[in-house]
């Protein structure tokens, strides 16, 4: 692979933030918010399809 298609992957693979799109990424890591219903109830459901015991 040439120089300008490993370029081109490397662009299409980096994403770049904003200072304050940084904090707000870095801010849902350190402090997630709490799953709501509908998350909830779709975790259930993929568990059921996956046949686990967990819910």
């Amino acid at each position: 692979m040439g120089m300008v298609g490993k370029r081109t992957i490397i662009e299409h693979e980096t994403l770049t933030l904003s200072e304050q799109d940084r904090a707000a990424f870095f801010e849902s890591l350190i402090n997630p918010l709490e799953p709501n219903d509908r998350l909830r109830r779709a975790f259930v459901d993929h568990g059921r399809r996956l046949g686990s015991t967990r819910e």
